[in-house]
Order: C-alpha cells, then sequence, then structure tokens
C-alpha cells in the first residue's frame, strides 16, 4: 500500500550536503523526494510490517536498495531482528557520531 501525503521530515544543509531525517513514515513522495534529494537519510524503521504511520522492514530494505548511492541510518527499530547485509545502512546504537567531512 502506497500512501498519498507527506512526510514529516527535516532537512539539515551544509554547502551543497544534505541530511534528511524522517518522522514515521511510510512510502510515499514526500519520502521518495526526500532520499533523491539528501545524501544520508535517518529513516524511521520502526516495525518488521509497515502500518499507517509507520515503515516496514521490507519497505525500507526496498528504499535502500533502489538507492544504494544514500547512506541510511535506521532509527526506531525495535521489533525485529535486522540481519542485513547491506553496505549502505547503519543501525546506529546509542551515542553513534556521524560527521560529514
Amino acid at each position: 500500500m502506497v500512501l498519498v501525503r507527506p512526510v514529516m521530515n527535516r532537512i539539515v544543509k551544509k554547502d551543497d550536503r544534505i541530511i534528511a531525517y524522517t518522522g514515521d513514515t511510510t512510502i510515499c513522495d514526500g519520502l521518495n523526494n526526500l532520499v533523491v534529494e539528501s545524501e544520508m537519510v535517518i529513516i524511521d524503521g520502526s516495525r518488521q510490517e509497515t502500518n499507517e504511520q509507520h515503515l516496514g522492514h521490507r519497505q525500507l530494505v526496498e528504499i535502500v536498495t533502489q538507492n544504494q548511492d544514500k547512506t541510511f541510518f535506521v532509527v526506531h527499530y525495535g521489533d525485529y531482528e535486522h540481519h542485513d547485509q547491506l553496505a549502505n545502512v547503519i543501525y546506529p546504537t546509542d551515542g553513534v557520531e556521524m560527521r560529514l567531512e
């Protein structure tokens, strides 16, 4: 199911570098546009299965696979094990620091 509505997000820009942050989301035009515009995406990955407010793991893998030139930091995850070996995905733990260089 694809919901057509804006995604709640924030974008951080410095010079020509862009980091995006999604709140709770599902697949929608807003999310797709956000990913296209960004270099790094901090993205909701809270559920194994998609519901009306949260991206499901399978949809997350689909987005990541289609955008291998981006780096994804998956946050708000917890009700599933993540065993993916996707090179462009980081499942951060508390205290992880990101740097744009």
